[in-house]
């Protein structure tokens, strides 16, 4: 079947009509996430995406979603104990803790195969039809059974199908090691930026995420003047590079991560390394149209 474009434009209004400005605390998803999307985040290992999530998956819940994690990588034991330390809880308030968040809407899927994961994320859908979802999806679940982790097209086709079903949804992915390449490690040199081709899978990445940030900490690389615009960067700071935004800027960002974890914005940067204007227009919602 097809939609008449009157139809299209009605869905358009409708979806402005019910959209609710996220208020997560972090830039990257409250400038660009105004719909159900699916947004990537690249970075190499140990740079702290997996964190990065928890925090974004925990802001989501505060405001008023449901979050679905789909992990391999970590144990629970891990990933609670990582979470006392980023809410700076007290070895004495441990369990007053657990008591005041134990029922958070917080489900965690360890076992499943990729192959299952559309079903598996929409009967989840189906059993809390009332609630808005966020589903976050690290990188080792992603490549877990399919084709030496080749083929990632059959999954992305899912994914687009759940969030045309509501679904937000966060996928983690790696960058190649290409970036500690010694001519992509110079100071205030162009080419220490993160580029599109850095991300694995890049073309089926790129192609089916509406969002797309890569995950730098430039120090660890030797940098400490990052890009051709000569931004200093310290020991602790991390940026976020927009390789795709379907939806608005691509922006890049610098955040610093503190000795609690906790992920701190410091200041947008641009090509020339000074914070760009944010000018974000409204959109009219005019019934008189039809």
């Amino acid at each position: 079947m097809w939609k008449k474009r009157q139809d299209v434009i009605r869905e358009y209004y409708e979806v402005l009509n019910k959209t609710d400005r996220l208020n997560t605390q972090f830039k990257i998803i409250d400038d660009n996430v105004l719909f159900p999307s699916i947004v990537s985040i690249s970075a190499r290992p140990s740079v702290g995406k997996s964190l990065l999530v928890e925090q974004i998956g925990h802001a989501f819940v505060r405001n008023k979603f449901r979050w679905l994690s789909c992990q391999l990588e970590l144990s629970p034991y891990e990933i609670i104990k990582r979470e006392i330390v980023y809410n700076n809880v007290s070895k004495n308030n441990v369990n007053n803790y657990f008591i005041k968040t134990l029922n958070n809407p917080i489900d965690v899927v360890e076992m499943l195969s990729i192959n299952n994961l559309y079903h598996t994320i929409d009967r989840y859908r189906q059993q809390y039809p009332n609630d808005k979802i966020l589903v976050t999806i690290d990188h080792l679940f992603l490549i877990a059974g399919t084709e030496n982790g080749k083929n990632l097209q059959p999954v992305f086709s899912d994914l687009v199908k759940l969030k045309k079903q509501g679904i937000y949804l966060i996928v983690l992915s790696h960058l190649k090691r290409d970036i500690y390449l010694p001519e992509r490690c110079k100071e205030g040199h162009v080419n220490n930026r993160i580029l599109e081709n850095d991300i694995y899978m890049s073309d089926t990445i790129l192609q089916y995420c509406d969002l797309s940030f890569a995950m730098d900490i430039p120090y660890r690389r030797g940098i400490t003047l990052y890009s051709d615009a000569k931004v200093p960067v310290k020991k602790n700071n991390i940026i976020f590079s927009t390789l795709k935004n379907r939806n608005g800027d691509r922006l890049t960002y610098l955040y610093e991560i503190n000795e609690n974890l906790n992920f701190s914005f410091i200041s947008y940067i641009d090509d020339t390394g000074e914070a760009p204007k944010l000018e974000k227009a409204s959109e009219p919602i005019d019934d008189e149209i039809f």
